[in-house]
């Protein structure tokens, strides 16, 4: 029988980690909250009474008491449908509204009354509305259901003709962090989306994940080798993309940045714009510009060189290492591995979609025909139908089935793999595939299998009512109607990978897959895994809620409508979520100033009291500020950075005087003057003793954060905590990951990128390192203190890079864990699997570790200005385009051109080539 050799290399990876590694999961939550405390609000009219000024802001400023003369409730002018309104600032899940009446008086002018939610400030359109008959005494509670309703704006109005008084109201619920947006392509939506893992748009990677916030900022964590450490810093992409080993991070200007594994796609990216898309195959990537030019990088013998020159091109396909592009005029170029498919594409034209297994492609033409190229023994090259008809193709690793309008359907390829069996008949709508098996599902629900090239093999159900076919690496799951759940596939003696251990219960409405376990979610949220315990088949949270899962090869996240993840599964591929910072005060010990100081009782109230972390209220303790009597007196505190602000708590003077701060100002800006600003809200009650503002969980950023009066007044602070983190906790995940690479695109070599493939090591923005995972692999031993910019690794080591240049080390000792230089101005680190080699300002090179790879004999001199590596050597590149190699003199480590005018050097795991600005290479 024939094996993948990709498949083979990450499988016997699964097994060798997965049986001495615990599946480990950690939760980020956020909690249902007051989404209106604190927002701008607005109502028809105010009406003045008794000297007060009965602003809509007081229905958002945390006080439910519902006297009129404590300064608590809004009121209007008797009008007809009189109405109030607050602005949540952007849309959000609502799960409930609480509105609090008046209780001194009046409460029955609240009897008749609409509530709307919409996303126009005008009401125009609505999301949500209701009518009430009845008062709220004090309060009426209006729950959405666990299907919350979605909207930025919510209006109270009177049907009636009379006053509109509220004392509070309170929209409960989350954001909607359609900012964590995970990629279209993953482990499991490749294996179950796209009509079998090969016929992805992107190659899902395998052992890391990578997520976008809404400002198109990037988090990443997993394998560090292959994209879990390292991304890049800024904002403004909108899309990722992977190969197994790198992720490609496209912007909306089409630049493009990528890391990773830098013989993989991780390096090397075009430096130009207007790239619209980018696919892969297992190690390379091929970009795609609006004029539908090409460019592609990466390993050559995976695609990364060769790329067709001209325009014109609408689409790429790949198979495990080579592309395929499609022309509006159906013709096809193709170009990477000659064996699998980069060579002897059909030379006629009017294709109009092309699919693939790892080796081979199959093109279909507009009448159904079908022509075949790649592989030469049993992958489906040979062996296609002659005959037409047919309207969609689908493939495990090393075979083919097709399927005409008519239901039927005939296979080709290598017979293990389900190039035969394929059942006569018609009537059958769709295919899905394993690595080496098929199950095809009729209109009525039945399933016929076909494939597995063993005697063990677990049977398809007999039974009907299906509706769709979920799949593993190599095991099926069907879904029925009712949300019950039928597993089967290949089976083990020494391990269970999904055929068996389905859920006996009903509900469940969707699966998703990594490479050996399952996991289905039901319509509550909840979710049962089941499959290979270390790789995701156990630890599933138990809690509920849960709208989506993704997955890498052998580990699950599983994502909340409110942002919240919960990764389980091997740690080493993800599946330990990335870590969140607790929520801390940025504003303690930071320079605060302040409009005057007025000394008082020998006492200099300086602005710093308010940020030396004590909130003792009491002026004689030293603890308070205090201005001058002045109009618009004000504080503020300068946070150093930019930061991501929860919520401000204000804590005012508890010994006298605490009406002083009565009408004020909140502000954030990043701009010292508060020339613009942020955030910006009025407030009109006194902190007793504290004041927290809830800035909701879509976080507001700034710098500065301002305290002023509205009127004349001293200004007396005992304490204001500014409180936020400094961390990313917004994630949105690549296009491609295990799951969706499996199962949304027809077979995982269609995919447009390939999936990340036993340490992690993070940065926090103080420069301070969390390390986890394998203790000999760096997982333990990472330096205390802050400070550090950049962490890298090799194989089984990682080095930390701090401003000033200095390097620390720590793990393996034979690979780079020890002996990394003393001194300072490192700019860059490189590394080849178990050597270090630094880069300093000046162009001189260290290096470090095991010197058979590259760690001893690196060349001397200065003027060098990037690195490159093989496996076991390295080859440095000067600005003259001059080059020195050393390491392993078999990959590389000798034989470097002895001319220049190179600009740029490629790699395999064993190989250079040195490419020169007129195109010529030496390899």
């Amino acid at each position: 029988m024939y094996t993948s050799s990709h498949t083979s290399k990450f499988f016997n990876r699964v097994l060798l980690v997965t049986a001495f590694l615990t599946a480990l999961f950690t939760t980020v939550h956020a909690a249902d909250i007051n989404l209106a405390l604190g927002k701008s609000a607005t109502q028809s009219s105010t009406l003045s009474y008794h000297d007060i000024l009965p602003v809509a802001g007081y229905a958002v400023d945390g006080n439910t008491d519902g006297y009129f003369l404590n300064k608590s409730t809004t009121y209007t002018k008797y009008e007809q449908g009189a109405w109030w309104q607050v602005d949540l600032g952007g849309a959000k899940n609502i799960n409930q509204i609480i509105i609090y009446n008046r209780t001194d008086c009046c409460a029955d002018r609240l009897s008749n009354y609409r509530v709307s939610i919409s996303n126009k400030a005008d009401f125009s359109t609505h999301i949500y509305q209701q009518d009430f008959h009845d008062t709220p005494k004090p309060k009426k509670s209006i729950k959405l259901s666990a299907q919350s309703k979605q909207g930025r704006y919510v209006r109270i109005q009177l049907l009636d003709k009379n006053y509109l008084s509220l004392a509070e109201v309170q929209v409960m619920g989350v954001n909607i962090l359609n900012s964590l947006r995970f990629p279209e392509v993953d482990t499991s939506s490749a294996r179950n989306d796209f009509s079998g893992l090969y016929n992805a748009p992107s190659y899902p990677n395998s052992s890391a994940f990578a997520t976008l916030k809404d400002d198109g900022s990037i988090v990443v964590w997993g394998d560090s080798r292959h994209g879990g450490i390292d991304a890049p810093t800024g904002s403004g992409y909108t899309k990722i993309y992977s190969t197994e080993y790198a992720f490609a991070a496209l912007k909306a200007d089409g630049s493009i940045t990528v890391w990773g594994d830098s013989d993989r796609g991780g390096s090397n990216a075009p430096a130009g714009s207007g790239y619209t898309k980018i696919y892969s195959t297992g190690s390379a990537f091929a970009a795609l510009k609006a004029d539908g030019s090409i460019t592609a990088w990466g390993d050559s013998n995976y695609g990364g060189s060769g790329a067709p020159a001209g325009s014109g091109y609408t689409k790429i396909y790949s198979t495990g290492s080579a592309f395929a592009a499609l022309k509006t005029d159906g013709s096809i170029v193709a170009w990477g591995d000659s064996n699998y498919g980069g060579s002897d594409a059909p030379t006629d034209k009017g294709y109009t979609k092309i699919y693939s297994n790892d080796l081979s492609f199959a093109a279909l033409k507009a009448d159904g025909s079908i022509t075949a190229w790649g592989y030469y023994s049993r992958s489906g090259y040979t062996g296609a139908p002659t005959d037409s008809g047919y309207t969609k193709i689908y493939s495990t690793d090393a075979a083919f089935a097709a399927l005409k309008a008519d239901g039927s359907i005939t296979a080709w390829g290598d017979s293990g793999f389900g190039g035969a069996g394929a059942p006569t008949g018609s009537g059958y709508t769709k295919i899905y595939s394993t690595e080496s098996a098929f199950a095809a599902l009729k209109a009525d629900g039945s399933i016929t299998a076909w494939g597995f090239e063993t005697n063990e093999d677990l049977s398809a159900p007999t039974d009907g009512g299906y509706t769709k076919i979920y799949s593993n690496s190599v095991a099926f799951a069907a879904l029925k109607a009712d949300g019950s759940i039928t597993a089967w596939g290949m089976v083990s003696n020494d391990a269970d990978w999904g055929s068996t251990g389905a859920p006996v219960d009903k509900g469940y409405t969707k699966i998703y897959s990594n490479s050996v376990a399952f996991a289905a979610l039901k319509a509550d949220g909840s979710i049962t895994a089941w499959g290979n315990s270390s790789s995701g088949g156990s630890g599933a949270p138990t809690d509920s809620g849960y709208i989506k899962i993704y997955s890498t090869s052998a580990a699950f996240v599983a994502l909340k409508a409110d942002g919240s993840i919960t990764a389980w599964g091997d740690s080493g591929f993800g599946g330990i979520s990335p870590i969140h910072a607790t929520n801390i005060n940025l504003a303690l010990g930071k320079p605060a100033t302040q409009s005057s100081t007025f000394p008082y009782h020998s006492i200099l109230p300086v602005a710093g009291y308010a940020v030396d972390g004590n909130t003792d209220g009491y002026f004689l303790n030293k603890s308070t500020t205090h201005t001058k009597y002045e109009q618009g007196a004000w504080w503020q505190v300068d946070l150093g950075e930019e930061k991501n602000i929860n919520q401000i708590i204000i804590y005012n003077r508890t010994d006298c005087c605490a009406d002083r701060l009565s009408n004020y100002r909140v502000s954030i800006s990043n701009k010292a003057d508060f020339s613009t600003h942020t955030y910006q809200q009025d407030f009109h009650g006194a902190p007793n003793p504290k004041k927290s503002i809830e800035l909701g969980a879509n976080d507001k950023k700034g710098r500065y954060v301002r305290i002023q009066l509205l009127d004349d007044y001293y200004l007396s602070l005992a304490e204001v905590q500014v409180m936020g983190v400094n961390i990313l906790n917004s994630l949105r995940f690549p296009e491609v990951d295990y799951s969706s690479a499996r199962n949304d695109f027809g077979g995982l070599y269609n995919a447009p990128s390939y999936p990340n493939s036993s340490a992690f090591a993070t940065l926090q923005t103080d420069g301070s390192i969390t390390a986890w995972g394998d203790s000999d692999s760096g997982g333990l031993g990472a330096p205390a203190g802050s400070g550090y910019t950049k962490v890298y690794s090799n194989y089984s080591t990682f080095v930390a890079l701090k401003a000033d240049g200095s390097i620390t080390a720590w793990d393996d000792s034979n690979r780079g864990g020890i002996d990394a230089p003393t001194d300072k101005n490192y700019i860059e680190i490189y590394s080849t699997a178990t050597a270090f080699a630094a880069l300093k300002a000046d162009g001189s090179v260290t290096a470090w570790g095991d010197s058979g790879s590259g760690g001893s004999d690196a060349p001397a001199g200065s003027g060098y200005t990037k690195i490159y590596s093989t496996g076991t050597a390295f080859a440095a590149l000067k600005a003259d385009g001059s080059i020195k190699a050393w390491g392993y003199s078999r990959s590389g480590g000798t034989g470097a051109p002895t001319d220049s005018g190179y600009t740029k050097i490629y790699s395999t795991d064993s190989a250079f080539a040195a490419l020169k600005a007129d195109g010529s290479i030496t390899a």
